[in-house]
């Protein structure tokens, strides 16, 4: 199972429309965002390539009702502030980095892959 990670898409529309044609072309078939999202539209962009998608919220991640009626309506799961997934028989945490709490509670659980965004890098 090929996995594709992305994070801080902040409204970048064409950024994320490419990233996740490339993803979606290398062969990944589950796509994680990693928070900051910022606007549901990214969320349609983001669900757009038919990947099985999971979401958990960003420090930019204003509008909560926008974005969770977009991933209802385009088939993907909002995590909230953080996840623990199963993915392909690994244990895989994911949260955006800004909330310390959340960071630490996954680290501490062990995980196969904590994956995060926030810094940028």
């Amino acid at each position: 199972m090929r996995i594709g990670i992305l994070s801080d898409s902040h409204d970048q529309i064409g950024r994320t429309a490419a990233a996740v044609a490339l993803l979606a072309a290398e062969g990944a078939e589950i796509l994680i965002h990693c928070g900051d999202l910022t606007e549901a539209s990214v969320v349609h962009t983001v669900a757009g390539a038919g990947l099985a998608c999971h979401y958990v919220l960003g420090n930019n991640d204003f509008d909560l009702e926008g974005i969770e009626r977009a991933v209802g309506a385009t088939g993907g799961s909002l995590h909230g502030w953080a996840a623990e997934l199963e993915l392909a028989g690994r244990r895989v945490g994911v949260t955006h980095g800004h909330l310390t709490g959340e960071f630490r509670r996954l680290l501490a659980a062990e995980p196969d892959y904590l994956l995060f965004g926030h810094s940028h890098q």
